[in-house]
């Protein structure tokens, strides 16, 4: 009974949605990702393509690849889609810590962007929109909307258990109030924790400027050596140190009626599909908006094996079907 408060206190998608309120900006939604990796740049180009093709009224928005080099990665395939690449710029101090540039790409282009867009949708390289992505456009007063985390992955923490020093620093660092944080659930193993969002699709008002108070963080943890030594030494805390950061910053940074969450089929975790309970599997593939796919472009389940879909998406997937490199 005592997970009571805290949990209907993240239950915000239940609340009814105030009208919405269209901000007079140029450009409504602007979506943006980030390339490390030769994959990366080949599941890039298919992302730019899959909103080209199935994101209805924002298949003409802006889109951003931000990339480490260039020069060895360029990107053609996202260019003729017509996405902008940028290089990015990425703090020397973080470059050892994974998933770092997406946290400096991020912070990066929503300064490009913050009195333009009414929205930056972040979609990691490795990501699909499948159909119009409208509960992604910001036109109310939320500045946020994303998905709790799909695995605690031994750094999300319980509800019931005290604030231990990875979180206490991190809220610390953030401005958090341990206290406000709300509760929400773990996508599969349907645990409740302390406010823990999953990074690989989320948007962003961009004039709050989240992602580089995020940036600013996470640069601060990065380089205090005692907090890596004491609470951030093992892989995992590692791993996961942009997430922890992101999710304390949005508690510290808005108020719960400028956050939401996406629908299930927003954020779906493809390459997680068989590990989901039953009752919160997905049918079809036709059926999602936005989903994650990780390695499976290259996997020889493949992206369209995993579960059923039917035309015209089956022909579509089909047809871009990496091979292994």
């Amino acid at each position: 009974m005592v997970l009571l408060p805290l949990l209907a206190a993240s239950a915000l998608a239940a609340s009814p949605a105030p009208p919405p309120t269209r901000a007079p900006h140029a450009v409504p939604v602007v979506f943006a990702t980030v390339v490390l990796t030769p994959y990366q740049e080949r599941a890039a180009a298919l992302l730019v393509e899959s909103i080209r093709t199935f994101g209805g009224e924002f298949n003409q928005a802006p889109i951003y690849v931000a990339v480490d080099n260039p020069d060895t990665l360029p990107c053609t395939g996202s260019r003729e889609r017509g996405a902008r690449v940028i290089r990015l710029e990425l703090d020397e101090a973080a470059r050892a810590y994974p998933f770092a540039a997406k946290v400096y790409a991020a912070a990066q282009v929503e300064r490009m962007v913050a009195t333009a867009a009414r929205t930056l949708v972040w979609l990691d390289a490795e990501t699909l929109v499948l159909a119009p992505p409208t509960d992604l456009d910001l036109d109310g007063p939320q500045v946020v909307a994303a998905r709790p985390v799909f695995l605690l992955n031994t750094v999300g923490l319980p509800v019931d258990q005290p604030v231990d020093h990875f979180w206490s620093a991190i809220y610390e660092a953030a401005g958090a109030d341990p206290a406000a944080v709300p509760a929400v659930v773990s996508l599969v193993e349907d645990v409740a924790i302390r406010l823990y969002i999953n990074c690989g699709i989320i948007a962003f008002r961009p004039g709050r400027g989240i992602c580089r108070e995020w940036a600013k963080t996470f640069g601060a943890l990065a380089s205090d050596e005692a907090f890596q030594r004491s609470a951030c030494a093992d892989a995992r805390h590692r791993i996961f140190l942009h997430q922890a950061v992101l999710s304390a910053v949005v508690a510290a940074r808005t108020r719960p009626a400028e956050r939401r969450w996406l629908p299930p089929g927003y954020v779906y975790p493809l390459h997680l599909h068989n590990r989901l309970p039953i009752e919160k599997r997905a049918h079809r593939l036709n059926d999602l908006t936005c989903m994650i796919v990780e390695s499976l472009w290259e996997e020889a389940a493949g992206v369209s094996r995993v579960m059923p879909v039917e035309e015209p998406l089956r022909s579509w997937l089909l047809g871009r079907q990496m091979d292994p490199p």
